[in-house]
């Protein structure tokens, strides 16, 4: 019998972290609230040799003159995909692609007094770090489970001009 509580302690005690462990909160009724939707076609570039991050692709640099380059660009000629969606089926030549794509979509969005502006992800394929205005705001790892990250306070930073991507 002492041993039957002492096994049932230790099993306990072992998963007690896993109950402890705080779930994301996330925003009650998202979809039932004032939202802007950001479906639809984004500019998407397949990071083949998983460079992007050193090659700094999440700032979407364009040329200032005719000695700069920069092999990753978001402009014209990029492929398009649409969100959501995943990549393998949109471009055959992404049908068995298992690396990192790096998605952009501009957006316009302004500081509301009072009110607080959240990114709304209802799932991406296993992980994600969200970029905004070439700086990194929040990350998510989990296979299609929703996440959210409050952008209030990078908007307010930017209410002279306001814009996402």
């Amino acid at each position: 019998m002492t041993h039957r509580i002492i096994s049932a302690i230790v099993l306990l005690s072992l998963l007690l972290p896993v109950f402890a462990a705080e779930a994301p909160r996330l925003t009650a009724n998202a979809y039932g609230r004032n939202h802007v939707s950001l479906n639809g076609k984004w500019s998407a570039i397949p990071d083949l040799y998983d460079q992007g991050r050193r090659m700094e692709v999440y700032k979407n640099r364009t040329p200032q003159g005719n000695t700069d380059f920069y092999e990753y660009s978001f402009g014209s000629g990029c492929m398009r995909l649409n969100v959501p969606g995943d990549w393998n089926s949109q471009n055959p030549e992404l049908k068995y692609y298992e690396g990192t794509v790096w998605y952009a979509r501009p957006f316009h969005a302004k500081a509301v007094a009072g009110r607080r502006s959240i990114l709304h992800f209802a799932g991406v394929s296993y992980r994600a770090t969200i970029y905004l205005n070439g700086r990194a705001i929040g990350s998510h790892e989990g296979s299609f489970t929703p996440f959210e990250v409050d952008i209030t306070d990078f908007l307010a930073s930017e209410l002279s001009g306001g814009r996402g991507q």
